[in-house]
């Protein structure tokens, strides 16, 4: 790979907030090269490790956002980006010379950050196999058409990208590890965007996805608070629209079904420890009336809360346990 540019841009003036120039890849006598990345503007402040080998760059670290900005990733030549929050099950995945910003609206805001670029040659290698798949998506609707595409992190992909930022060993053995961990999430990604399930990218954006873990966070401490949408936009300051859809699309339910499932599943384990009375549950999870309890708790379980008690083996392991990553 020949010599590589870096440049870190605001939008819509493109006000250069950091730029940096590589030599080629590291020798072989140098398997991996691995430098401090420090960055100090008005607009962006990063802590972070630089780890480069043969076509691949890893950034690993903490940014910091003093104020809202549009960032705009450019290389010379265009590389492949995946940038990781983990903390906020984003990614981002794009080419390097794409004209549209990631948008950062919420000021004062730090996030652990994982950004990987991927040389042409290295992607070529990784998705000749895939032909169909990924090379397809990637030629006619992926990072080649110049956009920016979200998705939402997998558990998987948190383990790998631990697996990243905690990588101890040093020379070949980290190229190895790395190199395999990058391939990983390569494929981790492919799984998401197979023509037998297609990909759609998430719309959610980084500053409001805080906001929406925030709603969560509220419905599961107060299960007995009768919320409204109102309520909740106000609270974390989202239109209604947007804490409905984003909602929906970051946790793949609704509020109200993620808190009625909430509810219920309290009101199992109430019912099985067998301390309180069916009444009781119903008012402890938010019910005025217990036939109103009975007839949701029914549907939700397929068994009536007089079924549930202390020693019935069908109680212990509850449908709610076998739903997603909320």
């Amino acid at each position: 790979m020949n010599a590589l540019r870096i440049q870190l841009s605001g939008h819509p003036h493109r006000d250069v907030i950091w730029e940096q120039q590589y030599a080629g890849d590291p020798t072989l006598e140098r398997i991996v090269e691995e430098s401090e990345l420090v960055i100090r503007h008005p607009f962006l402040e990063v802590n972070a490790v630089h780890t480069r080998f043969r076509g691949v760059h890893i950034v690993s670290g903490e940014v910091f956002f003093p104020h809202p900005v549009h960032l705009r990733a450019y290389t010379t030549p265009a590389m492949y980006e995946l940038t990781f929050f983990p903390e906020h099950d984003i990614c981002y995945f794009y080419r390097s010379y794409t004209e549209r910003p990631i948008q950062i609206t919420r000021h004062q805001a730090a996030y652990s950050i994982v950004t990987i670029l991927l040389s042409e040659s290295f992607m070529q290698q990784v998705i000749a196999p895939f032909a169909g798949t990924l090379a397809d998506w990637l030629i006619t609707q992926g990072a080649a058409a110049r956009q920016v595409y979200t998705m939402p992190l997998t558990p998987s992909m948190k383990i790998v990208l631990y697996k990243i930022r905690t990588c101890r060993y040093n020379g070949l053995l980290k190229r190895m590890l790395l190199e395999s961990k990058v391939l990983d999430l390569l494929v981790l990604l492919l799984k998401q965007i197979t023509p037998e399930k297609p990909f759609k990218s998430l719309t959610v954006r980084l500053d409001d996805v805080d906001k929406l873990y925030e709603v969560k966070r509220v419905v599961e401490q107060h299960l007995t608070h009768q919320h409204s949408l109102r309520e909740l936009a106000r609270q974390v300051g989202l239109n209604e629209f947007k804490l409905k859809k984003g909602f929906r699309e970051l946790f793949g339910t609704t509020i109200f079904s993620y808190l009625l499932d909430l509810r219920m599943e309290h009101a199992r384990q109430l019912l099985i420890q067998g301390t309180m009375t069916i009444e009781e549950v119903a008012e402890e999870v938010g019910y005025r009336y217990a036939k109103n309890f009975m007839t949701a708790f029914k549907k939700k379980f397929n068994m009536l809360p007089v079924e549930i008690g202390p020693g019935n083996d069908k109680t212990r392991e509850g449908p709610f346990r076998k739903r997603g990553r909320l």
